[in-house]
């Protein structure tokens, strides 16, 4: 079954708005964070990759030292964008990716 991307993009797109609304938002590396200050549930904070990072692991560092600093656990969620920008396997935050 083919992948509706622009149905996805506008899923991914709708998250980020009501995020945005209601959070407060930082741009991280490539990622867009969004952290709840009512709340340290971790279903409340997130972050949305908004472009392909050039190297991951400095990028997901950085990720979790934000979501460190406000005493939050790393929750990084993606819909299309995925597809397009995670890389081919998983990686350790101090290896490479590919």
């Amino acid at each position: 079954m083919p992948t509706d991307f622009a149905l996805l993009d506008r899923i991914e797109r709708h998250v980020c708005d009501v995020a945005a609304r209601s959070r407060d938002t930082v741009a991280v590396g490539p990622f867009d964070a969004f952290f709840s200050e009512g709340s340290d549930d971790y279903l409340l904070s997130l972050a949305v990759p908004r472009a392909t990072p050039v190297d991951w692991a400095p990028a997901l560092r950085a990720l979790d030292e934000a979501f460190a600093a406000r005493d939050r656990r790393t929750r990084l969620e993606f819909g299309a964008a995925g597809g397009r920008v995670l890389p081919r396997r998983p990686c350790a935050r101090d290896g490479p990716c590919a």
